[in-house]
């Protein structure tokens, strides 16, 4: 027996769809002051995931739906790590530290958004395809 309980639809919030665009201001920023901190920007773009979170077709959270999202945060997570370590063995061949340091900060950044986006992008997939 699938256990289930009632889940209100949440609503397509316009605010999370311009904080996403605070993404793009991010290497706009950075190309203007130089400041590696603006990079961090990127990581906005991870609100664009409320665009598949909407699309779910789910009314109840059931056993499946949880074995889904639980799926789909083990892939982005490990999706994560193995970027992560890839971008810190590229920084360790930048021989200027300011240089390394920004690129860590714009591939973590990157990696964050990413996360989000993937997160909500393959729960709505495995919940498409059952």
């Amino acid at each position: 027996m699938i256990k289930s309980t009632d889940v209100r639809k949440k609503k397509v919030n316009t605010i999370l769809g311009f904080c996403g665009l605070l993404g793009l201001i991010g290497p706009i920023a950075y190309y203007y002051t130089k400041e590696p901190f603006m990079i961090c920007f990127i990581a906005f773009i991870g609100f664009f995931g409320f665009f598949f979170e909407n699309k779910i077709p789910y009314d109840r959270k059931n056993e499946k739906f949880i074995v889904n999202e639980n799926k789909a945060r083990i892939f982005s997570t490990r999706f994560a790590l193995m970027a992560i370590i890839f971008c810190m063995i590229i920084s360790f061949n930048i021989s200027n530290v300011k240089s390394a340091y920004t690129f860590l900060i714009g591939a973590i950044s990157v990696i964050w958004g990413l996360v989000i986006l993937v997160n909500q992008y393959l729960l709505y997939r495995f919940m498409k395809q059952e």
